[in-house]
């Protein structure tokens, strides 16, 4: 459990940041569940909040942990109503975060469990591939699953990611039990420490 939680701002340039450290990014599409994530990660209900114009934002949330480490909340990607020019402003834009931060130690992917075969989080996996930070997927949403249906997503996100070099481990998750909570602490801590 953290004992200081406190959102140190939102930034479009992570040189602004005047106090560096270790950065554990959260990624994922625009409705995969981040905000529910974070709040409930973090044990701070609120502190990561919805947009109102969902894959507009464009910054960077930073989350001040233990005033040891960041979670970066990155803003969601693959919304439907987005024209291709701004997924393409979107990708720069993450692609530049990722060229200048030298901080990002760990990549937190969530992916909603009832949607496995979006192409905007195989692209965004390929993209961590060129990275050197640990990678780690949650699976979100599993509550609305049974428990077929909870192995059926398993296996398939298995196959779907687990040959590419990025690849960590696959915890399903909920915010409803938190069952995983522990291993993505471990996955935090791993990262940090090594």
């Amino acid at each position: 459990m953290f004992e200081k939680v406190e959102f140190a701002g939102s930034f479009t340039d992570p040189e602004s940041v005047k106090i560096r450290l270790p950065e554990v990014v959260i990624a994922g599409r625009s409705n995969a569940g981040k905000s529910s994530f974070i709040n409930h990660i973090t044990g701070k209900p609120g502190l990561a909040k919805v947009s109102g114009t969902p894959g507009k934002t464009r910054a960077l949330n930073y989350i001040r942990i233990d005033d040891s480490f960041y979670f970066v909340d990155l803003p969601g990607y693959g919304y439907a109503k987005v024209s291709k020019t701004e997924r393409e402003r979107w990708g720069a834009f993450i692609r530049q975060y990722f060229k200048i931060s030298g901080m990002i130690k760990l990549i937190i992917h969530l992916i909603d469990s009832r949607v496995l075969d979006s192409k905007f989080d195989l692209e965004f996996t390929r993209f961590c591939e060129e990275t050197d930070a640990g990678y780690l997927i949650l699976l979100t949403k599993t509550d609305k699953l049974n428990q077929s249906e909870m192995s059926a997503a398993l296996k398939t996100a298995e196959n779907n990611y687990a040959g590419l070099r990025a690849f960590s481990s696959i915890f399903p998750y909920t915010v409803k039990s938190g069952k995983f909570k522990k291993n993505v602490f471990a996955a935090i801590r791993d990262q940090l420490i090594g």
